[in-house]
């Protein structure tokens, strides 16, 4: 594939940023730092890490149900790596094993 092919055009609303990030800074305990950061195509999430970490934050300040809980967030990462140690290996991995050997 051509350079020329890969070529991405973004649009920043700079006033929705600033929104964006005063929201993340309201929700925020006093004292707590900030730190923004842009991933190009967020490493395959398509952007959607913002949105976890604003729900998180939120969350974190008794704001209710989250788009996923803490459980599945976590069994979600656990299947991940335990499918990265079965390509690696190039046998089967059985979650609650892996889990265990943690």
């Amino acid at each position: 594939m051509r350079n020329e092919d890969k070529r991405t055009w973004a649009e920043i609303d700079l006033h929705r940023l600033e929104h964006n990030y005063r929201e993340i800074r309201r929700a925020l305990p006093e004292g707590c730092r900030f730190a923004g950061l842009c991933k190009a195509n967020a490493y395959g999430h398509g952007g959607g890490d913002v949105g976890l970490m604003h729900d998180f934050v939120l969350q974190v300040r008794g704001g209710g149900e989250g788009r996923t809980s803490a459980k599945q967030s976590l069994e979600s990462h656990l299947m991940a790596f335990a499918a990265e140690q079965a390509r690696v290996s190039g046998a089967a991995v059985e979650l609650a094993a892996f889990e265990r050997s943690l």
